[in-house]
């Protein structure tokens, strides 16, 4: 049988589930990637 790996809590759900059954997350959005470094602001921009 086929599954479909949630990329958020990396549950197994069945091939053909739209939703994780485990958190809930939609397993057709694509996931968000987030840099390995935050954007760094100067100090005279953040006041």
């Amino acid at each position: 049988m086929e599954t479909r790996i949630c990329p958020n809590c990396g549950h197994q759900n069945l091939a053909r589930a739209v939703f994780c059954f485990q958190c809930g997350k939609n397993l057709d959005e694509p996931p968000i990637v987030r840099g390995i470094h935050p954007q760094r602001r100067h100090v005279e921009d953040a006041i």
